[in-house]
């Protein structure tokens, strides 16, 4: 996933490719053209298909991925230590709320 930042971020979504997007669909590396193409009726959004949005399991996507390139290392867990600082303060806030309530 691409922030258009010079600076790696941490991002808890899949990404199969870190290089930004071109505009034309065939200029795709081969194996996100056969993933768009294995899952097409599964675009989110079906209007505009700059919109790379898929309803899919990761399982899926790690299936169609063997299928199309072979075998890889799968990590379900990202790192993402940002996005769980972020998760641990708004339950400590939601804490201290549920403590003033109460």
């Amino acid at each position: 996933m691409s922030t258009a930042l010079p600076r790696p971020r941490s991002c808890p979504a899949h990404n199969l490719s870190s290089r930004s997007r071109p505009s034309a669909p065939r200029e795709r590396l081969p194996l996100e053209n056969a993933l768009h193409k294995a899952f097409a009726n599964r675009r989110v959004n079906r209007i505009n298909e700059r919109k790379e949005f898929f309803r899919v399991s990761l399982d899926e996507v790690a299936q169609a991925v063997r299928k199309h390139h072979g075998e890889f290392e799968l990590t379900r867990t990202a790192e993402a230590a940002e996005y769980r600082k972020t998760l641990a303060l708004q339950e400590e806030e939601q804490g201290r709320t549920g403590e003033r309530a109460a």
